[in-house]
């Protein structure tokens, strides 16, 4: 183990932002998580008892494991391996930011760290309940009525309001450079909506009570607040009390609780607080199964949004980038950024066959889902068919390097969000589509959907999607892939 956390160490020299986060504040957010973890081990033993024989060899073998083999550890902890822990991690912690292979590495290189002390913690913790200690407690020796004593450890009263003890803690987060910018402005309006929600009460006033409040009030927080044109500039007294708008989802919620915990944590280090009153306060983060499950487009939708992409009969399609983002995910079954960030030289000729490159070279904005993600898509020939070496032609022409020049970057939605929502919010609702279970992505659910109904193998399905290859077969020594040769004919399959 200790080679692996010491060619961690090397890796994050060279790999100061990772996840636009500073290396301190993922490790806060795997310290809390893991110290959580073993506040709820130690109320079910108060509950329950502690662990069995069996309870605890069990727990010494994670243990070991955590130890010796970080490659083996997140498959040994989690059904869904690495993928899985990292993850979950990150939704319980309420963070968007999408992890690349080399983050998941990293970050689950830090929980295995944590892993191991949260299993010896909870071992000795257990194992504390074998005897008794039948020594007279020194806890139950009467206290003196009055005592200097008694309250050393009582945070005095304070006039500090929230607002005030907030600023303190930003502007030290800030003069030393403590987060990076986007955490910041998070931080800020947390902390913002924090003290608006306690009425900016002094910060020895603040208790458990106001973090149940405050708690129940973000149930009602309208989603984007700050940026929705129904709520932008609204007081939070007058957006909570307005019907019908959409409410922010549990991980966003679950954002604003870490950065309190965060904040309250701080105050009681500095004295302003006695405890951490957010402790215990997340959201429990649904069940991925339980999610809204996405429906594949029918072969007559796909039908009228081809022939409306194409010819435009309704002038529904304004711009090229809208056209052929959504034409290539439709043909390639490939993910809305993966389309939207390709580059003019990621159409080649491999072995006589147009092919799709997705991979994260020529720009740095570039990100991949996983290490699966980097592949080559033969070009279907409905695709073809409708111009597309044309218009690569005319890009190669104008000197663009990037295919869809005119798509902004944005840290995080990447180069996809304004197609992503002209589909969603436009394209769909005009023509009579829009359901709570079709959406862009359902495209690339429409294209696994159809492979799957043609008999294409699963092995060659997954090459085409980008995903990861099971069984020692083609996870292991089938390293170089199929050929184009071998996936254009099943591409092909796909039709409406």
């Amino acid at each position: 183990m200790s080679r692996q956390l010491m060619a961690s160490g090397q890796w994050l020299t060279s790999h100061p932002s990772l996840l636009n986060m500073k290396y301190q504040e993922i490790r806060e957010h795997v310290r809390s998580h893991y110290e959580a973890e073993l506040a709820r081990f130690k109320n079910r033993v108060a509950t329950s008892g502690p662990l069995d024989a069996d309870g605890l060899q069990q727990l010494d073998v994670q243990k070991g494991l955590a130890e010796d083999d970080f490659e083996f550890w997140p498959g040994a902890t989690h059904e869904g391996g690495l993928i899985e822990a990292t993850q979950a991690l990150w939704d319980q912690r309420g963070i968007n930011e999408q992890l690349s292979a080399a983050d998941r590495k990293l970050l689950a290189s830090e929980m295995q760290k944590a892993f191991v002390n949260y299993t010896a913690a909870a071992i000795e913790h257990s194992k504390g309940f074998d005897s008794y200690d039948l020594e007279p407690s020194k806890t139950s020796e009467p206290a003196p009525a009055t005592s200097s004593k008694a309250s050393e450890h009582q945070v005095p009263a304070t006039k500090d309001s929230c607002n005030d003890v907030a600023k303190m803690h930003l502007d030290e987060g800030q003069r030393t450079n403590l987060w990076m910018a986007k955490t910041l402005t998070e931080k800020r309006d947390a902390l913002a909506l924090l003290g608006a929600l306690v009425k900016n009460k002094p910060m020895s006033a603040i208790g458990k009570a106001d973090a149940r409040m405050v708690k129940s009030v973000l149930q009602q927080l309208p989603k984007n607040r700050n940026k929705s044109p129904a709520t932008r500039g609204l007081t939070l007294d007058e957006m909570l009390q307005m019907d019908g708008l959409p409410v922010a989802s549990i991980r966003t919620l679950n954002a604003y609780v870490s950065h309190f915990q965060t904040f309250f944590k701080w105050s009681v280090e500095q004295g302003f607080a006695n405890e951490n009153i957010f402790t215990g306060m997340r959201f429990r983060m649904p069940k991925r199964g339980k999610a809204v499950q996405r429906d594949a487009f029918t072969t007559k939708q796909l039908g009228v949004m081809f022939q409306h992409l194409t010819e435009n009969p309704a002038g529904l399609v304004p711009k090229n980038e809208h056209k052929w983002v959504t034409l290539i995910a439709m043909f390639t079954g490939a993910r809305l950024n993966e389309v939207s960030q390709l580059g003019v030289s990621d159409l080649l000729l491999q072995d006589d066959v147009w092919c799709f490159s997705f991979t994260t070279d020529g720009d740095d904005n570039k990100h991949l889902k996983t290490e699966a993600s980097k592949r080559l898509v033969p070009v279907h020939d409905g695709l073809l068919a409708c111009g597309l070496q044309s218009f690569m032609d005319a890009a190669r022409a104008k000197g663009h390097t990037r295919l869809f020049p005119a798509l902004s970057y944005d840290k995080q939605n990447g180069y996809g969000r304004n197609v992503g929502r002209w589909f969603n919010e436009s394209f769909l609702v005009k023509l009579d589509m829009k359901t709570t279970t079709l959406s862009f992505h359902c495209l690339r659910h429409t294209m696994n959907t159809q492979l799957g109904q043609k008999s294409v193998p699963e092995h060659i399905q997954k090459a085409i999607l980008g995903h990861t290859q099971s069984g020692m077969s083609y996870n292991t020594y089938f390293k170089e892939g199929f050929l184009p040769e071998q996936l254009l004919p099943e591409i092909n399959k796909f039709s409406f």
